[in-house]
């Protein structure tokens, strides 16, 4: 299965290394672009006990890809994984910059339909948003 990952942080980076460790075909996608050039490289920027060995090895196999280019991305993906991070504003509250930047790249390139799965807080008030955003084309709608 084509796999895209939107974010290479804890969830995103680990999630994509154990689907193309199962042998999925994975693209991880991140606006960064030097933790995408070191991720290119092996050089892995978090801590997880055997997540460099796995990175390294599914890249060796091709099953592990990464990129800057968010309409490969969606191309790529029957599956799409948002991990992109909800760090806390001012308020406490999680900030979903990076998740409506993603929706609305989603919303703009969709081509064809794609399973969409996405992060733990992603509360239901997002969520709707999230739906509003990718409705912009109603050829293009998202499976949440």
């Amino acid at each position: 299965m084509n796999i895209t990952v939107f974010g290479t942080g804890y969830v995103g980076l680990v999630a994509a290394a154990c689907f193309a460790d199962f042998g999925h075909q994975v693209l991880c996608i991140d606006i960064n672009e030097e933790k995408i050039a070191n991720l290119k490289k092996g050089v892995v920027p978090i801590y997880e006990p055997g997540l460099t060995e796995m990175v390294e090895r599914c890249m060796a196999s091709h099953h592990l890809q990464f990129s800057t280019d968010a309409k490969l991305g969606i191309k790529h993906g029957t599956c799409i994984f948002i991990a992109v991070g909800t760090p806390p504003g001012i308020d406490g509250a999680p900030n979903m910059q990076y998740i409506n930047s993603v929706a609305n790249t989603l919303a703009e390139n969709m081509e064809e339909y794609k399973s969409l799965f996405k992060n733990l807080r992603f509360l239901w008030a997002q969520r709707k948003k999230f739906v509003k955003l990718s409705l912009k084309n109603p050829l293009k709608r998202i499976l949440i």
